[in-house]
């Protein structure tokens, strides 16, 4: 594993200790200021997508077991649906409900995923001030 201070181990290695955020800190500044380029920290929020997702997979339910004991899995939108449909783990979708917003870069992938634009999912997708 890389060396604490340095970008790779916080980006790879997942440290984040004060020097490797301090790494990727200089590592952002330097990169704006050689592209003038600023990340895109918009954030959209997680209800439409879920609500698109649940329209799509039908209500969760669980079906009663037909061995006489016991009830069979959930079928519909549950969290293990959402996450296959959108290609991440049930944990990812989770955190995404629980924050109520993801970034604008998991947005476009998601949306991409479904086959669709990000602005039919997102009216303020083409904003500036989406937060």
């Amino acid at each position: 594993m890389a060396e604490h201070d340095t970008l790779s181990r916080y980006t790879d290695g997942g440290c984040r200790c004060d020097e490797c955020r301090a790494a990727r800190s200089a590592y952002r500044r330097d990169y704006t200021a050689r592209t003038g380029k600023t990340p895109d920290r918009r954030r959209f929020p997680w209800q439409p997508l879920e609500d698109l997702l649940r329209a799509r997979l039908g209500p969760a339910v669980v079906a009663a077991g037909t061995d006489g004991g016991g009830i069979a899995p959930m079928e519909g939108a549950t969290d293990r649906a959402m996450a296959d449909t959108l290609g991440v783990g049930q944990s990812t979708v989770r955190e995404w409900r629980r924050r109520g917003a993801i970034t604008s870069r998991q947005a476009d992938r998601a949306a991409i995923t479904l086959g669709l634009h990000p602005a039919l999912i997102w009216d303020d997708w083409y904003s500036e001030a989406a937060s």
